[in-house]
């Protein structure tokens, strides 16, 4: 696969955005044993980097896994931003949520468990962020 941007963009990636933490290398080595898919830490720094440069307040994601996306994007959010995380798979919600406290995070995070657009049919909005990370196929 071919890189995903040049060096410059990687230098700029590190520079500006956070870090890969403890949660973060533990998020990642379960994804490789488990075979579950994640954006990466180049997608995720991307994701952050948005994030802060458009003063993003309020995200939501559309389908969360166990939470390394919004993650990334929790870490850039300020102290009193928030992102909805969705996720239909209760279990993976719960390590979600699990995850978002071993960093400190959970201030920032409201876990809803069930169908994506179900839910954000239930908030008013309006979102600064809106992240669609799931399957689209069913």
């Amino acid at each position: 696969m071919p890189p995903l941007h040049s060096d410059a963009v990687g230098r700029l990636l590190e520079w500006t955005s956070p870090s890969i933490d403890d949660v973060l290398s533990r998020m990642e080595a379960r994804a490789e044993q488990e075979g579950f898919p994640t954006v990466g830490p180049e997608v995720g720094q991307t994701l952050a980097l948005c994030t802060r440069l458009g003063n993003t307040q309020s995200v939501f994601e559309l389908g969360s896994g166990f939470g390394y996306s919004a993650y990334w994007i929790a870490r850039a959010l300020p102290d009193d931003g928030s992102i909805v995380l969705t996720e239909r798979n209760a279990d993976r919600l719960d390590d979600a949520r699990s995850y978002f406290e071993q960093g400190g995070l959970e201030d920032r995070a409201v876990f809803e468990h069930g169908e994506a657009l179900d839910i954000v049919a239930q908030y008013d909005g309006p979102f600064d962020f809106i992240v669609l990370d799931h399957d689209t196929v069913d």
